[in-house]
């Protein structure tokens, strides 16, 4: 499948909610600063620097910046 592959700034105090991609797209983030809560709406998660994560886009995922700005690589997979 194709991939998008981005370096991503998020500023403090974000908060979206991301509609869904594409059936099957996921999404690959890696934090290289700050901490970061993304994943699914229904699941988020708590990641910060060095942290992985991996979670099915299909469906409304969020990202926020609970302490400060996050620096990021964001790889999103059209499976």
């Amino acid at each position: 499948g194709a991939f998008e592959l981005y370096q991503v700034e998020i500023g403090k105090g974000a908060n979206r909610l991301a509609e869904p991609h594409a059936k099957g797209t996921v999404e690959h983030i890696c934090i290289q600063s700050g901490q970061l809560i993304t994943g699914t709406a229904d699941n988020p998660s708590k990641i910060k620097a060095g942290d992985l994560i991996s979670f099915p886009a299909d469906v409304p995922h969020v990202y926020k910046t609970p302490t400060g700005g996050v620096s990021a690589l964001l790889m999103v997979d059209y499976q």
